[in-house]
């Protein structure tokens, strides 16, 4: 009894424990239920009401069966200053547009280094107005994961990072930042401080009005892992110099450091004195400090020494990793697929660990790593997208010979990218079956066709088939054999009757009267032809 007694008083004493905490200090959950800008159950309220509890709580979308919504803002939201996670739908594709009023997402808890993830939105349309970070603003000593996203079309105004401005730890992955601007350093990432890893992701099409129009750097550390930078520009707009550095990537500082695995860097432009480059440091190049399997289209001012395992081009001979222009090609954002003949096809790392992970997925979820180029190895490709069966890009060298951009094995083109054909086993178009075979007396014809009775096949369960359903003709109309029909006696037939026996055999007949006629035997009074 006394036990119980305990057992008891401590499950009340835990219980009113509970009660006893404040509720602000517990995680909840924020549904977002309208694409209004303000009110309740709009992403300023939720953002509002997460703000004021302590706990780790969750912003999720709940904006019926639609496939894409658009939370157009009327004024900044509220920075965030605790831990969250904001968490976009699967149905849904939900897009944060800052209508050029301000920053779309500040991080912001000074002395409180909070972790805030999101996952699965569009962030764009911000203007900071000369402030840092256009789309997001990460600070110091703050975390952001940020996974299958895409940050577009957003400016810092006069001021640098136009998708980002990090002075936290930033991690990217699946991410896609293209069309932002900087008046200054860093279009599409400015990284002040702290650490970042970009994995998967895309980087295209974003300016800087001075340096690195795609990543600028100017202190700690970042880490691409699979990432495509194309496409940037450092621009010669800014009035102080009139000159910009670094089209793809700028390191900034002593204490910047970079490593590169398995990522194309090329096709961006320098504007500086009008020479083209992919990456460049001021004074020197002496800030990256590893570059594993990776492509740089133009690398003369980038390192004073690359490892063979990487494809380094120069102002004379640049590499062009030949990539699609920049499209849907399946997962959240767009990317650049690898066109046929890539030399960052089956060119990147085969490891499992490491330094140079060849990772499992590329950035839209498809498998890795894959024989490209059909030498019987299978090994990564070098940037953010995997070549293969599937991508609407027909790879002579994986010797494809179609690629529909789908995996349904029963159209015109298989789910291993071969044309149909009649015995390939998979009932394609036009077949009405398929038993990987030749055989033209089975239950499926050599013509990809079911066996039927007057197909002039003599298939399974057939005595004969002689291509029509008429009876009387020897082979009736359930391909049997009929029997023999013998002339005479006026029981078959009048003058001019015959039959044939199966296997096509012509019986005597008699005929009509005919003067021309030359008998060969005669007597009886009767004619015999013999045809």
């Amino acid at each position: 009894m006394k036990t119980k007694n305990y057992v008891a008083s401590v499950a009340i004493l835990l219980t009113l424990a509970f009660l006893l905490v404040p509720v602000s200090s517990r995680a909840a959950t924020f549904a977002v239920t309208n694409i209004n800008d303000s009110g309740e159950g709009s992403l300023r309220q939720a953002l509002t009401d997460a703000n004021s509890t302590s706990g780790s709580d969750t912003i999720s979308f709940a904006l019926g069966s639609v496939s894409a919504a658009t939370i157009t803002l009327q004024s900044a939201l509220p920075a965030i200053t605790e831990g969250i996670s904001v968490e976009g739908p699967e149905s849904t594709v939900v897009t944060v547009d800052a209508n050029r009023t301000a920053s779309v997402f500040v991080i912001d808890s000074p002395g409180n280094d909070q972790t805030v993830t999101m996952s699965r939105l569009v962030i764009k349309g911000a203007d900071s107005g000369g402030l840092e970070g256009g789309g997001i603003y990460v600070g110091s000593g703050d975390t952001l994961n940020l996974a299958d996203a895409s940050i577009e079309s957003n400016s810092a105004g006069s001021g640098p990072g136009g998708g980002i401005f990090n002075e936290g730890t930033t991690s990217l992955t699946g991410v896609t930042i293209t069309g932002n601007s900087a008046g200054t350093d860093g279009g599409g990432i400015y990284i002040e401080q702290g650490n970042m890893i970009v994995t998967n992701s895309t980087i295209s099409g974003n300016t800087a009005d001075r340096d690195g129009g795609g990543i600028f750097y100017g202190g700690g550390v970042i880490t691409l892992n699979h990432a495509t930078v194309t496409n940037n520009t450092a621009d010669n707009d800014y009035p102080a110099n009139n000159v910009g550095d670094g089209g793809g990537i700028y390191g900034a500082s002593q204490g910047s450091r970079i490593n590169l695995n398995n990522t194309i860097v090329a096709g961006n432009t320098d504007k500086d004195n009008g020479d083209a480059g992919s990456v460049t440091f001021a004074p020197d190049c002496v800030r990256i400090v590893s570059t594993i399997y990776s492509l740089i289209g133009i690398g003369d001012a980038c390192s004073p020494s690359f490892p063979d395992i990487n494809l380094i081009g120069s102002a004379t001979s640049p590499i062009d990793p030949k990539l699609s222009p920049l499209a849907g090609n399946g997962g959240f954002g767009r990317t650049h697929t690898l066109q046929s003949g890539s030399p960052a096809v089956d060119a990147g790392s085969t490891a499992t660990q490491g330094n140079s992970v060849c990772a499992s997925t590329d950035q839209r979820g498809f498998l890795r790593p894959k024989d490209g180029d059909a030498n019987g190895t299978a090994r990564c490709d070098i940037g953010a997208l995997e070549v293969g069966c599937g991508d609407s890009i027909v790879q002579s060298g994986a010797a494809e010979e179609c690629d529909d951009g789908n995996t349904t094995n029963t159209d015109s083109c298989t789910n291993s990218c071969q044309n149909a054909r009649c015995g390939d086993e998979i009932v394609g178009p036009g077949e009405g079956c398929d038993d990987a075979n030749t055989v033209a007396t089975d239950s499926c014809t050599n013509s990809c066709q079911l066996a039927k009775c007057s197909d002039g096949i003599i298939g399974p369960n057939e005595e004969c088939d002689d291509s029509n359903t008429t009876n009387g003709d020897g082979c009736d109309s359930s391909c049997k054999k009929e029997a023999s029909t013998v002339e005479g006696g006026g029981s078959s037939g009048g003058a001019g009757s015959g039959s044939t026996t199966p296997g096509g055999t012509s019986t005597a007949e008699t005929p009509a009267t005919d003067p021309s006629a030359s008998p060969t035997t005669s007597g009886g009074g009767c004619t015999l032809l013999v045809r």
